[in-house]
């Protein structure tokens, strides 16, 4: 239901009211305002994404999905964002041609995506986007040599959705190949640490909306070091993963429609340099957010 004036004024006053108190007394609740009458509301379909940033930040998730505040694209961003556009329409063409990309053609639908992405990423002082094409393109290359040709797709960038509890969800699988396996890629800015819990949440979530999906998955990580690298790291979704997913969506749900929303300043994306919306949020919440991640 939208907030009346009045609710929204009465909201807004109980922040202001907050901000200017050191600390709440026992009892008492910061809610954040809420949206005007004509703006935004909470979503009514949520993916594993949204969940995974509301777990890891609910403030973060309300300026994103709620308030839907302009969100700056940085480098690791924009340069995932290319790499994937070009493997993925190499597994697009070969469900029809069984055969991979050479290296030269996957390079060049890389160069093309990565322009798109400079158009709309804000470079830090410290990065160029001669070192991006030079890591993208190197990524692009040991992906194709190494992981590849080990994939047999039967779809690509596939919409998935339906019900997990009681809340709609949606998804889009990166791989899904014959056999059923699901192949998520990623890339990241070092080696990663296995499958984290947010990645089984995203794992699981598309085993129990897609029919032909087997349980089995591939995440496949290209990191941006200084020598690129390609990881590659399975699971098997077990019911364990379906009843703590399950129950995430729903806890999850619950805790959106209250409306109570808190910074998570302990969270390794909370940082200047990761969070677009921190001047938003140290101006609701106080305190100061760091200028790097884990500073």
């Amino acid at each position: 239901m939208t907030p009346t004036l009045e609710e929204t004024l009465a909201a807004s006053i109980v922040l202001a009211q907050a901000r200017k108190t050191p600390a709440p007394t026992a009892g008492e609740l910061i809610l954040m305002p809420k949206p005007p009458a004509a703006g935004s509301e909470m979503p009514r379909v949520l993916s594993p994404s949204s969940l995974n940033t509301f777990l890891d930040c609910s403030a973060r998730w309300y300026y994103a999905k709620v308030l839907r505040l302009p969100e700056t694209r940085g480098s690791a961003l924009g340069l995932g964002t290319a790499v994937h556009t070009a493997l993925l329409e190499n597994f697009r063409q070969k469900i029809e041609t069984k055969e991979d990309l050479d290296y030269s053609g996957t390079r060049a639908l890389f160069v093309h995506a990565l322009c798109d992405e400079l158009d709309v990423m804000k470079l830090q002082k410290d990065e160029s986007a001669q070192d991006l094409k030079d890591a993208g393109e190197t990524m692009v290359r040991i992906y194709m040599e190494r992981a590849a040709p080990m994939v047999e797709p039967a779809a690509v960038e596939e919409l998935v959705e339906g019900r997990i509890g009681e809340v709609e969800v949606h998804g889009y699988i990166d791989v899904r190949d014959i056999t059923g396996r699901v192949i998520d890629l990623k890339t990241a800015k070092k080696k990663p640490a296995g499958i984290t819990a947010a990645h089984r949440l995203q794992l699981s979530t598309y085993a129990m909306l897609h029919p032909r999906a087997s349980g089995e998955a591939t995440i496949t990580t290209l990191t941006k070091t200084n020598t690129v690298a390609l990881y590659q790291d399975s699971a098997t979704i077990a019911p364990e993963d379906r009843k703590l997913t399950t129950a995430l969506y729903s806890i999850a749900r619950d805790q959106m429609a209250a409306g109570v929303y808190a910074p998570r300043r302990s969270s390794f994306l909370c940082s200047r340099k990761h969070c677009a919306h921190w001047e938003t949020c140290e101006g609701d919440f106080g305190g100061k957010v760091p200028g790097e991640a884990g500073e």
